[in-house]
């Protein structure tokens, strides 16, 4: 297939849709599993509830960012994959970097909708900004959240690049009016 030059307005449109798309499946997962936790919320441990729900973040994240590549397949067609992957990275850092933006405006209150969207470190760290003692027992749990975060990213960046190259493109065709 040709590859076909898409304008500097057009990388952008494809990136921002992509993003938009990925916080989109991002929040709806992250109050679909918000709901569901809470009612499964009973005899489990704290702990349990910790990695039940950094497990679902991390899924929904890596689910999300794979909306974002395939909206990029199906909108950038004719692309080629170097081009898409850039594209996918770039939305993929943009999405990184709005919830980081958000998880900063919301710090003050992990409690809030927008900790659901965020993850779990937020909790973890309000107990540390309380001056409750840090015990290495704490400290192990925020550093094996914060190496799995990365991994799970991580996996959320080869899913988003890899479904803008391998999901299939649209076919869009435009006729021309007499």
């Amino acid at each position: 297939m040709a590859d076909r030059t898409l304008s500097p307005a057009g990388d952008t449109f494809l990136v921002w849709t992509a993003v938009v798309a990925s916080l989109t499946t991002q929040l709806l997962l992250a109050l679909l599993g918000l709901g569901a936790g809470i009612l499964a919320v009973g005899a489990a441990s704290t702990e349990t509830i910790a990695w039940g729900g950094f497990l679902w973040w991390a899924a929904s994240g890596i689910f999300a960012a794979a909306m974002g590549g395939t909206v990029i397949a199906a909108l950038g067609e004719g692309i080629d994959d170097t081009r898409k992957t850039v594209l996918a990275l770039l939305a993929w850092a943009t999405a990184i970097l709005i919830v980081a933006l958000v998880a900063a405006l919301a710090a003050g209150g992990s409690t809030s909708l927008f900790s659901s969207v965020i993850g779990p470190v937020p909790g973890m760290l309000e107990n540390l900004q309380e001056g409750k003692k840090v015990t290495d027992e704490m400290r192990r749990s925020i550093s094996a959240v914060a190496v799995s975060s990365v991994v799970a990213l991580v996996a959320g960046a080869a899913a988003q690049i890899a479904c803008a190259i391998y999901a299939p493109e649209t076919s869009v065709r435009t006729t021309k009016r007499a």
